[in-house]
């Protein structure tokens, strides 16, 4: 007896754990004449996978007895494995005693074939073209029509969803309304975005900016995507898997460019490379295992990282973090109501259904703004650098070679190269070793400085006119001209050169009583004039420098003070050539003493020829300002 009451328990548990048989006796969907607009998903009670695509023999064997078929509640679950073929069966009556139009819409453009079971005849239906899925326009006849659907599986999938098998049932006046506010929508959202794709392709063909590239694929790939999911196109596995990569991987790269991780989060810009490559793998994987499951962790893991990137970059202020969180934000409520359709409403509401496109749209948006700011902190980075570099090139060029640079000229086109007249000056500190440690350095340095703004007054870039062009400086002393390259402040060459040395001479005794430093500190000046020309060496570094005689000249009056100042040198000496002295107006002629050479036995190195020069001594300040 228990041996019995084992077999019959067993067999209880084996009858209710078997799938249910089904038999036609339970309608999908029924329709009158008079029932109006119909809008409406079915989900498909009667389903069958088998190992090969049924003849319509089979199908017609199946249709009249029904048991080959299983039984589906709406929350049972469901195995689809790759390779098989699903077939399912929907019963349609028609309660009416004349025929029915009716639209079946498919929702993916998947390779399916579409039967219908009226009057113990099987036919084949013939799709309609449309922009977006595929409609089916039949006539349903008075009494039971059968729909038998049938297609390979591309990839393994389970759930308890109602949308795995179901399809969408339509008035045709109803069809047409949803078939054109859909093609407007995806015109509209995938033609906006399309512009904005090509447009970073063409900024990256300009600018060569990784980010520009990578928003390029990531709005392409991931609109092939979205116009999948909505039956605009058709996608094989393969192709889907390779092109959600390519989406993933762009945002990845995207991303890191656009927040500039590797300056900004250095760690996270690691973590990122080696989840862009794992995403890789795990895509690679997925699509040889045939598994969808990959799919959605890869997705939802790629995106919860890049929101973290983001924060992070905006935590620091950064604006680009801001937008590419307002974009992840649209997208992803946008996905969220249209998972609320398809669950709760089952995928008849236009507006929910389509939410993730609106919610792609404007994420597209904000990252357009994400790489607009990107690119104008580039620019003004860029700007900045420049800036710092023009104010450099202060310390070395005058501002009127800075701006011809920027004109696109040649340094070597922003300065006279030709020859012309100039009175060079010399000068230097005599007995500079005398001044105390304490003061030396920050004396010659404060003297040297007040001396060029005496040079540089009165500059006029577009005029080339100056007081004086300091050629270079030597220890404790400095040559410049007056009158080439810069054109002298009065046209007088020679009295805008004695004028300027005067000038020296004042700042150096200013500067020693504001020193206060106890030793006297005096100077000489020695001028000449001649022809000198300017040049830029023909290698290593183009440095503007003069060169002539009478530079050479100058510094040889200037040691002649040696000479006259033999007994008592703590006085301030302006040495002139005889070229200089015949060009000064009378008043500053008579300033000046004569030293004739010849009578002297004495030789001015390098002019030989010279027989006399002439002298001014200036004895401290008060001599200087009487001047």
């Amino acid at each position: 007896m228990l041996r019995i009451f084992y077999l019959i328990t067993l067999s209880l548990c084996l009858l209710t754990a078997w799938p249910a048989r089904a038999s036609f006796d339970q309608a999908n969907f029924s329709i009158g004449l008079n029932d109006g607009r119909v809008k409406q998903r079915i989900r498909s009670l009667y389903y069958r996978i088998s190992d090969h695509s049924l003849s319509e023999a089979e199908i017609v064997s199946m249709i009249k007895d029904p048991s080959g078929f299983e039984f589906k509640e709406e929350n049972d679950p469901i195995e689809l494995v790759k390779g098989y073929f699903a077939v399912h069966a929907y019963f349609i009556e028609n309660t009416s005693d004349q025929n029915v139009p009716l639209v079946f819409h498919e929702g993916e453009k998947t390779p399916r074939t579409y039967q219908l079971f009226q009057n113990g005849q099987l036919k084949k239906l013939e799709p309609q073209p449309s922009a977006v899925g595929v409609p089916y326009f039949v006539e349903l006849t008075p009494g039971q029509n059968i729909l038998v659907t049938q297609r390979i599986l591309p990839y393994s999938v389970s759930g308890r969803s109602p949308l795995i098998c179901s399809i969408l049932v339509y008035d045709p006046q109803t069809a047409l309304s949803v078939m054109g506010y859909e093609s407007s929508i995806i015109l509209f959202v995938f033609g906006s975005v399309s512009c904005l794709g090509f447009y970073s392709l063409i900024m990256f063909v300009f600018f060569r900016k990784a980010y520009f590239l990578s928003y390029f694929f990531y709005i392409t790939s991931t609109a092939l995507i979205l116009m999948a999911s909505y039956a605009v196109i058709s996608l094989t596995i393969p192709v889907y898997y390779f092109i959600l990569s390519i989406s993933i991987l762009s945002l990845f790269v995207f991303s890191s460019h656009v927040l500039s991780l590797k300056t900004v989060r250095p760690r996270l810009y690691r973590v990122s490379v080696f989840l862009a490559g794992t995403e890789a793998v795990t895509m690679l994987c997925g699509y040889l295992l045939g598994s969808m499951d990959f799919v959605y962790v890869v997705s939802t893991s790629a995106l919860v990282f890049n929101i973290v990137c983001a924060a992070s970059v905006a935590v620091k202020k950064d604006k680009s973090g801001y937008y590419l969180l307002m974009g992840w934000f649209f997208f992803l409520l946008g996905l969220v109501l249209t998972l609320l359709d398809m669950k709760v409403f089952g995928r008849v509401s236009m507006v929910l259904l389509y939410a993730s496109l609106y919610g792609f749209f404007f994420e597209i948006f904000a990252f357009t703004f994400a790489i607009s700011h990107k690119l104008r902190h580039a620019e003004k980075l860029a700007n900045a650098q420049i800036s710092h570099a023009f104010d450099q090139l202060a310390k070395v060029f005058y501002p009127h070679q800075i701006q011809k640079i920027k004109e696109n000229f040649q340094l070597e086109e922003t300065m006279p190269t030709h020859k012309g007249e100039a009175c060079v000056i010399c000068f230097d500190i005599i007995h500079s070793a005398r001044i105390d440690e304490v003061h030396a350095k920050s004396f010659i340095r404060n003297l040297f400085k007040r001396c060029n703004e005496i040079m540089v007054s009165g500059y006029d870039g577009d005029d080339l006119r100056a007081n004086a062009y300091r050629i270079k400086e030597m220890g404790d002393g400095f040559l410049c001209s007056v009158g080439y390259p810069f054109k002298s402040a009065n046209n007088q060459i020679a009295d805008d050169a004695v004028e300027l040395a005067m000038e020296f001479f004042q700042a150096m005794e200013t500067l020693q009583k504001s020193m206060r430093i106890p030793n006297r500190i005096c100077a000489g000046i020695g001028l000449a004039m001649g022809t000198i020309s300017g040049f830029y060496p023909e290698a290593g570094t183009k440095e503007y420098d003069l060169y002539g005689p009478a530079i050479i000249l100058a510094t040889r009056y200037e040691a002649m003070r040696k000479v006259l100042l033999t007994e008592h040198d703590e006085v301030n000496i302006l040495i002139i050539q005889e070229g200089v002295f015949k060009k000064l107006n009378i008043s500053l002629q008579r300033e000046f003493t004569e030293f004739k050479l010849a009578g002297s036995n004495v030789v001015v190195r390098d002019d030989n020829l010279a027989e006399v020069l002439y002298y001014r001594v200036f004895d401290g300040e008060a001599q200087l300002l009487a001047s």
